[in-house]
């Protein structure tokens, strides 16, 4: 089950309100036997006094339209659905809502398809849609067909900014691209078996969970536990290292469940001034494309830390980092295994003798520019 919008445009000026379009924005795409939610937006140009809508939808066979909703800022509003055979009528109702200047979303509904269905393209038509407005009476829309995709296999692609809904007992094709031989993050929004996390990234892939920090001689050392042995958890952010590289991965029979809360992972001490526990790092899942990591942050890519501007965006199923201390360079940012045998290090270790530039790759005879030797910054003229 995943959830889409299609938007229903109109300009309203000095109360005239007057219907553009309306057109999908997202491909609609659901697995045999579920259901996708359509949310109704619309938008405006100024605002305008909206008393209702509606509309009627033409479904194909095996599909069935209901559990509709108004907007819960519309305390007064319902949204009235009958079906008749492949028509289904919708009326919503309000008592005089003023809508926002752009986007706002009125309502939504959801599609059920039969298992019986097959997978395809099946076109659904919007037709006799109208706004109903305080002062101008009611305005017509042209009316739109979209396409809905039936498959038999669910996509979660990393480039989706919609939140993957809930739904049981589904095969998954996950657009997770992770580049061979580098460390990577990951957080999914389902469980997977040892078999499974296997199957999907190799039997030699390493996955391992944020354990802790700590400051030495500097530097920042970001502490890993020992690779799982178990199953991957739902919405918890892991690091992984692969000896291949993937595009995606197919997983059958999970339990897709996101919950962005529970994929924040922190690490908490005693304030000494108020006694409370606060967070002192925390290791944070993505699980939509499009999502701001805050200035300060840390992610990771191509084995290396950077910081985020606050502007920095990362795509779905991923994870981000936040330390209560920080250094001048993210360079400075070490990673550290703890495993079995011991103590394992990866990156710069910042000794009195060696020199490495400024994203952390040692340097035999520097030439002129700013280097890091000992842990400190300095400059070669």
């Amino acid at each position: 089950m995943k959830k889409y919008f299609f938007t229903l445009g109109f300009i309203a000026i000095c109360g005239m309100a007057n219907a553009q379009k309306y057109s999908v924005t997202e491909e609609l795409e659901v697995i045999q036997g579920g259901t996708v939610n359509v949310a109704l937006t619309i938008d405006t140009q100024s605002a305008g006094v909206y008393t209702g809508f509606q509309f009627e939808l033409y479904v194909p066979d095996g599909f069935t339209a209901g559990t509709a909703t108004v907007n819960t800022s519309w305390e007064t509003g319902k949204l009235d659905v009958g079906q008749v055979g492949q028509r289904v009528r919708f009326l919503g109702t309000s008592s005089d809502v003023e809508i926002p200047s752009g986007e706002f979303q009125v309502a939504s509904f959801n599609l059920s398809v039969d298992k019986s269905v097959e997978t395809g393209d099946y076109p659904v038509t919007i037709k006799n849609f109208a706004y109903l407005f305080r002062e101008d009476g009611k305005t017509d829309v042209a009316e739109k067909t979209f396409i809905v995709r039936v498959v038999d296999r669910l996509t979660l692609a990393e480039t989706s900014t919609i939140l993957p809904s809930t739904v049981s007992g589904v095969n998954v094709k996950v657009e997770r691209t992770i580049k061979a031989n580098t460390w990577s993050t990951i957080c999914l929004p389902f469980a997977m078996t040892a078999a499974k996390w296997q199957d999907a990234f190799g039997s030699d892939a390493e996955i391992r969970r944020f354990a802790s920090y700590e400051v030495k001689n500097g530097n920042i050392v970001v502490k890993f536990a020992e690779p799982i042995t178990g199953a991957l958890a739902a919405n918890y952010p892991h690091i992984i290292k692969t000896s291949k590289d993937i595009e995606f991965f197919n997983v059958d029979a999970v339990n897709v469940n996101p919950d962005e809360a529970a994929s924040k992972r922190a690490i908490q001490e005693e304030d000494p001034e108020t006694a409370e526990m606060v967070d002192i790092c925390y290791f944070a899942g993505v699980l939509k494309a499009n999502t701001k990591i805050p200035a300060d942050n840390l992610f990771l890519k191509d084995g290396k830390f950077y910081y985020s501007t606050g502007n920095t965006t990362s795509d779905a199923f991923r994870g981000y980092f936040w330390f209560k201390d920080k250094v001048s360079d993210a360079s400075r940012i070490l990673i550290e295994f703890d495993d079995a045998t011991g103590i394992k290090s990866v990156g710069p270790s910042y000794d009195n003798d060696k020199v490495f530039d400024l994203q952390g790759r040692p340097v035999n005879i520097p030439a002129k520019g700013v280097y890091i030797k000992g842990g400190k910054k300095v400059l070669v003229k």
